[in-house]
């Protein structure tokens, strides 16, 4: 199951960024995983249901955009492993 982790938004308010997240994964462990690791993380939860969840950083800096990409969140929305499985072979 691939997990889709978008960064949907990055702007400064000030002095210091905002950041905001889309996440999805059909994997229900992976999701409460996900949601305990961004809130340990300083994220506010903003919604999340059976698959999705939305989260924001408010008041960090570049250093926390940089720390998200290097983790896997992309502003692509590709899905972590890459894009095999996502287009068939031999289809035009």
């Amino acid at each position: 199951m691939a997990t889709l982790k978008l960064i949907a938004d990055f702007h400064r308010e000030d002095q210091a960024a905002v950041i905001e997240l889309f996440m999805q994964t059909e994997d229900p462990q992976a999701h409460v995983e996900a949601i305990r690791s961004l809130v340990s993380d300083g994220a506010i939860i903003q919604s999340a249901d059976a698959d999705n969840i939305r989260a924001v950083y408010r008041g960090v800096g570049q250093d926390k955009l940089i720390s998200l990409l290097d983790d896997g969140w992309s502003f692509t929305g590709q899905p972590q492993g890459g894009l095999e499985g996502l287009f068939v072979e031999g289809g035009e």
